[in-house]
């Protein structure tokens, strides 16, 4: 992912090439992880937390493997919400990652 080559580039220069790749594969290893429990769980995402729950599960996502089934749970009309989502987590990764990476 985009986060966890960014974090490695980042903290490469204050803590090193090791731990730097170390917090990268972290960053990587909780993408798949949270996609993977989005992907799997969205049923019971959208049944106890509502429509909007599981795209928010499914962070970046919600735009293109995980609308299938946002669209079957949580139904058509959330379509645009979701691209419109993963769009506007896309584009902030960068700005986000560089300002966490800088504390």
């Amino acid at each position: 992912s985009l986060s966890s080559i960014l974090i490695t580039q980042f903290k490469e220069a204050s803590v090193g090439l090791q731990l730097a790749t170390e917090l990268g594969t972290l960053a990587l290893l909780a993408n798949i992880f949270r996609e993977m429990m989005a992907l799997l769980g969205t049923p019971l995402i959208r049944k106890y937390f509502g429509k909007l729950a599981p795209i928010s599960a499914a962070g970046v996502n919600s735009m293109d493997v995980l609308l299938p089934s946002i669209t079957h749970y949580s139904g058509k009309d959330m379509i645009p919400v979701a691209i419109f989502h993963g769009i506007l987590i896309d584009m902030s990764v960068p700005f986000f990652v560089s300002l966490f990476c800088s504390l």
